[in-house]
C-alpha cells in the first residue's frame, strides 16, 4: 500500500512484511484458539467427577479471587470487551479524518497486528500452563463453566491483554500524530482507565486471578507499543522480510 501522507498516519506499511504478520498471527491465533476450542482435555480437578482444586498452592495475593462469582460483573466485562475496542476505533477514525481513509486504514493494520499477535501469544501460553480458573477451587461455583473446555485456561487473561493491546496501540498512535498536543494525556488516561476496568471485572466475576490480569496487562501493553513503534515513519530500524527456498522470515534491520 502506498504510504499515507504524514498528517494522516504516523506509520508506514510494507506489503510483504505486514501481510505476512497479519496472516501469520491470524493463523497462529486461530489454530490454537478457534480450532482447538472444544478439544481441550478434561480438567484434573474441580469438575463434578473430580475433587475441588487444592487452594494450598495459591499465593496470598491471588487468594482474594477464591470464592468470587459475580454474574453481573461478568456481563459487564463481556460488554466492556466490545465497547472499549469499538470506541477506540471510532476515535482513531475521527482523529485521522473520516474522508482520509488511507490514514486510518494504515492505523488499523498496525493496531490489528498488535492485537492479533497478543492473542496468539496469550492462547499458546494458557494452553501450555492450563491453570484452573478461580471458581474451580470452590465446590459448586459456576456449575456450567467448570465443565467447559475454558475452565483450565486462567493464565493469562486474554480479555485483559487484548484490551490493553488495543488501548495502548491506539493511544500511542494518537501521541505520534499529535506529539505536542495536551489532549494526548486525556486520551491515554481514558484508554487505560477502560482497559484497567476490564481485569477488575474479570476478577470479580471469578474468571481470573489477579496475577493472570497483571501479566495480561503487561503483555498487552508490550504488544500495543512494540508493533506501532516498529512501523513509525521516523525510526532508525525497520521491519524487513526475506524469502529462501526453505523458509520465510520477518526481522528487524537498522543502523546503530
Amino acid at each position: 500500500m502506498p504510504p499515507a501522507p504524514p498528517e494522516y498516519s504516523p506509520y508506514r506499511l510494507r506489503l510483504d512484511v505486514d501481510l505476512a504478520l497479519l496472516i501469520g498471527g491470524t493463523v497462529l491465533w486461530g489454530g490454537t484458539s478457534f480450532i482447538g476450542a472444544g478439544q481441550a482435555p478434561p480438567s484434573w480437578c474441580g469438575t463434578a467427577a473430580t475433587p475441588p482444586c487444592d487452594s494450598n498452592g495459591i499465593n496470598a495475593f491471588d487468594r482474594i479471587a477464591l470464592g468470587l462469582f459475580d454474574t453481573k460483573a461478568k456481563q459487564a466485562a463481556d460488554a466492556l470487551a466490545g465497547i472499549v475496542p469499538g470506541a477506540l476505533t471510532i476515535m482513531d477514525v475521527v482523529d485521522a479524518g473520516i474522508t482520509h481513509w488511507r490514514g486510518w486504514l494504515v492505523d488499523a493494520v498496525v493496531i490489528t497486528e498488535a492485537v492479533v499477535w497478543d492473542g496468539a501469544v496469550q492462547d499458546i501460553v494458557r494452553r501450555a500452563t492450563r491453570r484452573p480458573r478461580p471458581y474451580m477451587y470452590t465446590p459448586g461455583l459456576n456449575p456450567s463453566g467448570r465443565e467447559g473446555p475454558e475452565a483450565d485456561f486462567s493464565f493469562f487473561s486474554g480479555h485483559t491483554s487484548g484490551t490493553f493491546a488495543m488501548a495502548t496501540a491506539t493511544a500511542y498512535t494518537y501521541s505520534l500524530r499529535h506529539p505536542g498536543s495536551k489532549w494526548q494525556y486525556l486520551v491515554w488516561t481514558l484508554a487505560l482507565a477502560g482497559a484497567t476496568t476490564e481485569p477488575i471485572l474479570r476478577v470479580l466475576a471469578g474468571d481470573h486471578f489477579p496475577t493472570d490480569c497483571i501479566v495480561g496487562a503487561l503483555v498487552g501493553t508490550a504488544s500495543g507499543i512494540l508493533f506501532p513503534a516498529l512501523h513509525r515513519r521516523k525510526l532508525p530500524v525497520r521491519l524487513v522480510s526475506a524469502m529462501t527456498p526453505d523458509q520465510a522470515t520477518v526481522g528487524v534491520a537498522g543502523r546503530w
